[in-house]
């Protein structure tokens, strides 16, 4: 994204308005996959946690 900005302004681009837009694409999607893998993080600890299964195991008993 950085790099992009930095080239349009010291280069120029001939297509006004597609680095920032395309800076803006990068910076929302990476947000949006953000939020998407804490969501899903969330879901799989609370799927984990109502199956209410024991962490372990105990083979016997003494």
């Amino acid at each position: 994204m950085l790099y992009i900005v930095i080239k349009a302004l010291t280069v120029g681009d001939p297509v006004a308005g597609y680095p920032s837009m395309m800076a803006m694409i990068c910076l929302l999607c990476g947000i949006q996959l953000l939020v998407i893998g804490i969501m899903g993080e969330y879901l799989g600890r609370t799927y984990m946690e109502t199956k209410r299964r024991p962490v372990y195991i105990i083979k016997e008993i003494l």
